[in-house]
């Protein structure tokens, strides 16, 4: 026991020895000294990760709000724009920030459309102030952050004219016929709502081998001298015709187009069929090459101005 604490006692005297010594050295000494200066540096770059890695966390947050910020504006003006729903549509942008917690958030929301409801368009914007956590400290004092979001929805349907061409050739009898009035007859009803009053309309165009526009579009088109008559009002097409949206309506110079009307072969035919002796011919064409009958012409619909049920629609001349 009295060997260890000896041992114990010179340690102690060695140590204060040596710390005895080296503050009795000149300070140049001190100054040449170069033990620990990189730690100096090291507090230094420390410091400045520490600064970089707060902005970093602020900024983090700053875009993590605007993110879900501009979300639910996005949803918000999608969902006010669809022409389909009926509420106002200031009121379902605001419903939808008041579900996210986010009210306090919302700006301007400005709305337009018009009397016809053929277009809406829903503006808004939202602006949330995010504190900083490191970016507030002194030499940077910034003490919050603007997470800023804002859009624009549109929703506009205008004038859309429709094309409904339907087939009445020999080949539809049957049940054809039947399921093409009732198919026809739901897409129109489908297509002409009231809420698409002078925005869609439809034109129904029956054919077998040729189209009869009808005499009110045949008056509008240029067309040969012969043949003419008013047996039907069938147009001949050129390959060239197609390459075009639509017919020319020059009355003269460059440029005109003079069409030739169809030829209509059912009056001879029931004229050959009595000849023949037969008073009451069952086997005359009961689809001849262009279509005659009043329900065979192109027509027009609209939520205004209905043409007729497609029930009238028919195949051949039945």
């Amino acid at each position: 026991m009295p060997k260890t604490l000896n041992t114990t006692r010179n340690s102690h005297s060695h140590r204060f020895s040596r710390l005895k010594s080296k503050l009795n050295r000149s300070p140049g000494h001190f100054c040449r000294d170069e033990n620990g200066s990189i730690m100096i540096f090291s507090l230094m770059a420390f410091i400045v990760m520490v600064l970089l890695t707060g902005i970093a966390i602020d900024v983090l947050r700053q875009e993590t709000s605007r993110i879900k910020l501009q979300n639910t504006l996005d949803r918000a003006i999608l969902a006010a724009a669809n022409l389909d729903q009926e509420l106002d549509p200031e009121l379902v942008v605001r419903d939808y920030f008041e579900k996210a917690g986010m009210t306090r958030f919302l700006g301007k929301i400005t709305v337009e459309s018009d009397a016809k409801r053929s277009y809406r368009t829903v503006t808004a914007n939202a602006t949330a102030s995010v504190p900083t956590m490191f970016m507030h400290w002194k030499g940077v004092d910034i003490d919050h952050l603007d997470a800023v979001a804002g859009g624009r929805a549109e929703e506009r349907i205008t004038n859309v004219e429709i094309s409904l061409i339907l087939d009445i050739s020999g080949s539809m009898g049957g049940t054809k016929i039947a399921t093409l009035r009732t198919a026809g007859q739901d897409f129109v009803d489908e297509v002409l709502k009231d809420t698409s009053v002078d925005r869609v309309s439809i034109s129904l165009i029956p054919y077998t081998a040729q189209v009869n526009a009808g005499p009110e579009i045949l008056s509008l088109m240029n067309l040969t001298s012969t043949p003419r008559h008013n047996f039907s009002h069938c147009i001949e097409f050129t390959p060239a015709d197609f390459t075009r949206a639509g017919w020319l309506a020059l009355a003269s110079g460059d440029g005109r187009r003079d069409y030739y009307q169809g030829q209509h072969i059912h009056r001879t035919y029931d004229e050959y069929a009595r000849t023949a002796g037969d008073e009451h011919p069952i086997s005359r064409i009961r689809n001849p090459t262009c279509p005659r009958q009043l329900n065979e012409r192109i027509s027009y619909q609209s939520k205004h101005q209905p043409a007729r049920r497609l029930c009238t629609i028919r195949y051949g001349n039945t």
